[in-house]
């Protein structure tokens, strides 16, 4: 076309394409929904050529150009000023339990042309488990329809305006600390939040089609249980290495929610410790952690704590942990040696007086202890809180008490008695021997008085015989 001609007079817009041009025109109407042509221009005086070694622009340069010429057209800040949209969320990482769970999204749409442009939709579905949380929801832009209702996970903008310069909206959003929400904040923390333009963004004037994304991770609390046992002083303690505890984890957080209880076990790793590590998921509030059963103490000992133990920790925020510790402390489980103390040889009203007894058990201690007879033969006593597996010496001391009138005692003691002791049927038995000191009777030997009373007897029962006899003749 001459220079100067009319736009009145230019060609209809053909549907052929034609390539090796150095200029194109598009009509007003026929370009930006009739808001005109985008005219950008670009001056280059190197040639596309290989013109010498070490002096390749084609090899450079090709397939950049025309990326180029497209970029320039189409971005946010390019001949067409088409809007973009971004978002960000006020920080990054989530903690459950308290006040962390919450974040504010920013949705930001540009407009770099100096007109507002209308008719604009927006929607952003939020990734499981996010909310919209409690608060204002807000936007700067013009007009539209603004819904995003408390606990959904959608928010839409419809029908806006983005005046120059650009808008914005901003929405509370929640991590809930629900049982869905703490199962996610574990198996899968990282979440991201996509804005796909020409679906989720439309512009009726076009926009730039580059997603707008947003994440929040989610940080898991951690609680460490741990198992000590400890055994009295001076006792080498006995391999439990596998001895399982178990234990339950009750948790609230400072939001005031209690969640369900955590069931597991701590094991022994070595002789008296082990630790297991847990996940209450939150980070904010305290967990009780209470031992549940326990196995059967090693022989001869017996577990103190009683109720079972228990103990409460504060949780703290990853990737710190928390830490709770529950002590079984073993002691020496005491039983009794009974001592028995029987008298043969004494008189019937039997004895009285104290016999005095010593269980020498070595390193377990030494017991003393006394059976005291008033009138009888027999009695016993009850020596008390000995340890049990004990090795014990028990003897009767040598000072004996004084023998019933007319009677002595013998002069062996009877023997010390050495037993191991047990839970029960600990018994030590003594016999004491008495003698009399009274000098024998004598035989009585009649005399000739008492012989001839005798006589006379005989005589007289003799007598009667013969008389008798005669009678019966």
């Amino acid at each position: 076309m001459a220079a100067g001609t009319p736009p009145a007079s230019f060609p209809p817009a053909g549907s052929a394409l034609t390539n090796n041009v150095y200029g194109l025109l598009i009509p007003t109407v026929q370009s930006n929904s009739g808001n005109g042509a985008c005219v950008f221009a670009v001056v280059d005086v190197s040639p596309f050529v290989n013109a010498a070694p070490g002096y390749t622009p084609w090899s450079e340069n090709q397939g950049k150009v025309g990326p180029a010429f497209v970029n320039a057209a189409t971005s946010e800040n390019g001949a067409c000023g088409l809007p973009k949209v971004t978002k960000s969320f006020d920080k990054a990482d989530i903690y459950l339990g308290g006040t962390g769970n919450t974040s504010v999204l920013t949705i930001n749409i540009s407009n770099g042309t100096p007109n507002a442009i209308n008719n604009v939709n927006l929607t952003d579905n939020l990734p499981a488990p996010l909310q919209i949380g409690a608060g204002a929801v807000s936007n700067t832009c013009t007009g539209g329809t603004l819904a995003a209702p408390q606990g959904s996970s959608a928010v839409s903008l419809t029908g806006f305006g983005i005046p120059s310069g650009g808008c914005s909206v901003t929405v509370p959003v929640v991590w809930p600390n629900t049982d869905a929400g703490r199962q996610a904040c574990v198996s899968a923390p990282a979440v991201t939040n996509t804005i796909t333009p020409g679906v989720d963004f439309v512009s009726p004037i076009g926009q730039v089609n580059t997603p707008a994304t947003a994440s929040l991770t989610c940080h898991a609390g951690l609680l460490n249980l741990s198992k000590l046992v400890v055994w009295p002083a001076n006792v080498p303690p006995v391999d439990l290495t596998g001895a399982s505890f178990p234990v339950t984890v009750a948790c609230t957080g400072t939001d005031g929610v209690v969640l369900p209880p955590i069931n597991t076990s701590i094991v022994l790793s070595s002789a008296t410790q082990g630790t297991v590590a847990t996940t209450p998921v939150i980070s904010s509030g305290s967990c009780t952690v209470t031992e549940t059963s326990r196995s059967t103490a090693p022989a001869n000992y017996i577990w103190v704590e009683n109720p079972l133990p228990s103990a409460t920790a504060s949780l703290v925020a990853p990737p710190a942990a928390s830490s709770v510790t529950l002590t079984n402390t073993l002691a020496r489980a005491n039983s009794d040696i009974t001592v028995n103390k029987t008298v043969t040889g004494g008189p019937a009203t039997g004895v009285s007086g104290v016999f005095n007894f010593t269980a020498n058990c070595g390193a377990d201690g030494t017991y003393q202890a006394a059976v005291t007879l008033s009138g009888t033969s027999t009695g016993a006593i009850a020596i008390t809180n000995v340890p049990q597996g004990a090795s014990c010496t028990v003897s009767e001391d040598a000072a004996l008490p004084a023998a019933p009138a007319g009677y002595a005692w013998s002069t062996d003691l009877p023997p010390a008695v050495t037993l191991v002791t047990s839970g029960s049927g600990n018994v030590a038995a003594f016999v004491n021997q008495l003698t009399s000191t009274a000098p024998p009777t004598p035989a009585p030997v009649p005399t000739l008085k008492e012989w001839g009373v005798m006589a006379m007897s005989l005589l007289l029962v003799a007598m009667g015989v013969v008389q008798l006899r005669r009678r019966q003749h």
